[in-house]
């Protein structure tokens, strides 16, 4: 009698078993992911502490593995959102080149013509594209207009020199953030830059150079404009 009791009961073991994972099946996921599997619900629950980009994130029939390739998608778009940091003294090259801004602008013989002045798209320039457009002007002052310009004045030409050498620092903190993957060129800010370097192609370098330094204000000041405070977009 004994024995056949203890048969039984050993036949009901893999049916309790059964029963107990259905009912494991059947239990509803975590709050705030009601329409989720329990394997999604799980995964929402870990991407809530992680980051607000994948909280929005409908994880109904979603695969891990896909919605762990778009957390790192999102992930790398908003580093390249950051602001890319250039610590400058921004009044000190202001100041160097109102000094000699009249003197440079005295040699310009097409008052009739520019290349930064009126390019109103540079103010139209998104945060996105900041670092971008930055990169390619300081590029473009330094490979360019700095080398085809012929100054005789020793006290211009120091001040030029003073000027280039604050280019080059900031060139180096944003080729920085270029490596770090903060500093994209989208086709909005090479169409601005591919203007500049249009406008300047149209003149002969040297007239070009010092119509370039003419208007180095308006770079000065979008400059300021969109890193102040030591910040960059």
């Amino acid at each position: 009698m004994g024995k056949s009791r203890a048969t039984r009961r050993g036949k009901q073991l893999p049916g309790a078993a059964r029963a107990e994972a259905r009912a494991e099946a059947d239990r509803p996921p975590p709050s705030g992911c009601e329409s989720c599997s329990p394997e999604a619900a799980s995964f929402t629950g870990w991407a809530a502490d992680v980051h607000p980009c994948v909280q929005d994130m409908k994880v109904q029939g979603v695969p891990l593995w896909l919605l762990g390739i778009t957390f790192v998608l999102c992930s790398g778009h908003l580093r390249g959102l950051r602001r890319c940091p250039i610590s400058m003294d921004m009044r000190h090259l202001q100041e160097s080149f109102q000094d000699i801004q009249r003197a440079i602008q005295a040699n310009d013989t097409f008052q009739n013509i520019t290349i930064l002045s009126a390019l109103d798209s540079l103010q139209g320039i998104k945060p996105l594209d900041v670092c971008c457009v930055t990169r390619s002007l300081l590029a473009f002052y330094m490979d360019r207009v700095f080398k085809d310009h012929q100054e005789p004045d020793p006290h211009i030409l120091r001040r030029i020199s003073s000027i280039a050498n604050s280019f080059l620092y900031m060139q180096k903190t944003v080729q920085q953030c270029q490596v770090q993957g903060r500093c994209h060129c989208r086709e909005e800010a090479t169409n601005v830059t591919q203007i500049i370097h249009n406008n300047y192609n149209q003149l002969e370098a040297r007239v070009a150079a010092v119509k370039s330094l003419g208007e180095l204000n308006v770079f000065l000041a979008w400059i300021s404009e969109n890193y102040q405070d030591g910040s960059a977009a």
